[in-house]
């Protein structure tokens, strides 16, 4: 009998530990209770083939915008070898693969053996424990894995899907390998390296707003970037108040990602009125676009690409989206910043 991961049994009881009981979907295959978009076995596995897989580089793709963002400030910005725009804030980081990238980023302009060629420390947080624990399970479950020459972990992304929209059964055995081959490397090359020259990650579980409104926090960050976070937040205000306040005089927050407010938000904005409000914010907005280009959620095939053509439409059903991608600095001007008892959340 197949499982969605064949594996060590330590894989699957690691993860499962965290992961609640059966929740009742409704009569169309949706959760009744949305409050834990995370809890289920079914999204661990969804995200792992997305971010950590080779199925999945193609979706990922989006991630070199951001990138390309970082570096264009980094350059602008930076007089040092730590970068300005360090920490580096990634809330809902899920399971962890933009943080990962940020972090491993090398600075090819880097020459001095001394220093390290990483130069954003990353903070990557979620409020999900269930995508922590996994996230700490595969960094840490990959080193253990190259030290006894285990391998890569199989995994069967589409065995709990619904039994609808289908259009090829066997397709439902398709499988991925994670992490993808690049990761091991960089995980191998790592521990090469002298301590201070390794690349800064770290793992924050907790509420967002809860966690980096607290005065030990305000202007500790030199950036955030927020990748299909901004519409969970259940009052679009506290996020847009409590990244003001986390992030530096001339931080920079960079966003990508659609804008479909989960069913906990109080409001609903447009994309214009969103730029309105972090304009009023104390932001300058220096890049915005709604990309006229569909990305798919889920897997390539949900989209017209190599994959469909070549085995056909895995699903009667596609899921995409046009992602919101901006770049918003906040103003070095004092008088913008206003102590927490002008600025109510």
């Amino acid at each position: 009998e197949r499982t969605a991961v064949e594996s060590s049994s330590d894989v699957q009881h690691t993860i499962a530990r965290y992961i609640p009981s059966f929740s009742a979907k409704n009569a169309n295959g949706d959760n009744v209770n949305e409050e834990q978009p995370y809890a289920e076995a079914v999204q661990i596995i969804a995200h792992l083939t997305r971010d950590w897989s080779e199925e999945g580089a193609i979706l990922r793709e989006e991630f070199g915008w951001i990138k390309h963002q970082l570096w264009r400030y980094h350059y602008e910005m930076n007089q040092t070898t730590e970068s300005v725009l360090s920490p580096i804030l990634v809330p809902g980081a899920g399971i962890g693969r933009l943080a990962f990238d940020l972090a491993f980023a090398q600075d090819e302009e880097c020459t001095n053996d001394y220093f390290s060629s990483y130069p954003f420390a990353v903070e990557a947080m979620d409020n999900s424990i269930v995508m922590a624990a996994a996230a700490y399970h595969l960094f840490h479950y990959s080193n253990d894995s190259m030290a006894s020459n285990q391998g890569q972990t199989q995994i069967y992304p589409f065995v709990s899907d619904s039994l609808s929209n289908e259009v090829d059964t066997q397709r439902r055995w398709d499988s991925a390998q994670i992490p993808e081959q690049p990761v091991m490397d960089e995980l191998r090359n790592m521990h090469d390296r002298q301590p201070h020259q390794r690349p800064k990650l770290s793992y924050t579980v907790g509420d967002f707003v809860t966690t980096y409104i607290s005065p030990s926090k305000q202007g500790q960050y030199g950036s955030l970037v927020s990748m299909f976070f901004i519409d969970t937040a259940t009052n679009i205000y506290e996020y847009i108040m409590s990244i003001r306040h986390l992030l530096k005089n001339g931080g920079v927050w960079i966003n990508l990602g659609p804008v479909q407010w989960h069913q906990n938000c109080q409001l609903h904005p447009t994309t214009n009125e969103l730029r309105d409000m972090i304009e009023a914010a104390g932001f300058e907005v220096q890049h915005w676009e709604v990309s006229e280009n569909l990305v798919a959620y889920r897997h390539p095939d949900d989209l017209d690409s190599t994959h469909s053509k070549e085995r056909g439409s895995r699903s009667t059903r596609s899921e995409a989206y046009r992602p919101l991608k901006f770049v918003a600095v906040l103003k070095t001007d004092d008088s913008s910043r206003k102590s927490e008892e002008e600025c109510h959340l």
